[in-house]
């Protein structure tokens, strides 16, 4: 899994979006993913509809849904039978709650299911997507722990 997933806001208008497009890495072009404020998938938006559209209407006019989502949390096992391979070649990676994590590929998928099977032990129902990021998901993970423990706790009445 890439956590560096294009993913650009519902509010941004066409004009930013295709220059965000431009500035982004060249391995990360592809359909861009539409968030809202809380990093929510909402779907993509394809580059020719940004080509074609209005400099000045925003993502949320032209985001598609996206049909197809893998769960952070699945089985390594079990992704190479989901039936949106034969859709995409890149898949988006949400959580619990639906909030993009990044973007998996079936290039990647291939290379780690290839490395799983050269694995000298199996690793059972712990495998899963965060095995594939590898150096990645630990730094998107960390960061969202660093996140999470920023936000205020809410206290109940018993505890006040």
């Amino acid at each position: 899994m890439d956590p560096r997933a294009l993913a650009l806001p519902a509010d941004m208008t066409v004009s930013e979006s295709l220059e965000r497009v431009r500035r982004a890495d060249e391995s990360l072009i592809a359909d861009p993913y539409v968030i809202d404020r809380n990093q929510r998938l909402l779907g993509y938006v394809e580059l020719a509809d940004l080509l074609r559209a209005n400099s000045a209407a925003t993502l949320a006019r032209l985001v598609r849904p996206s049909p197809h989502r893998l769960p952070a949390q699945a089985l390594l096992a079990g992704l190479p039978e989901h039936p949106a391979w034969h859709e995409a070649s890149t898949l988006p990676v949400v959580e619990r709650g639906g909030r993009l994590v990044g973007a998996l590929t079936h290039a990647a998928l291939q290379r780690a299911l290839s490395l799983e099977r050269r694995a000298p032990a199996a690793r059972g129902a712990q495998d899963s997507l965060a095995g594939i990021a590898g150096a990645y998901w630990f730094g998107v993970s960390a960061l969202i722990q660093a996140l999470v423990g920023l936000l205020p706790v809410e206290r109940s009445r018993r505890d006040a």
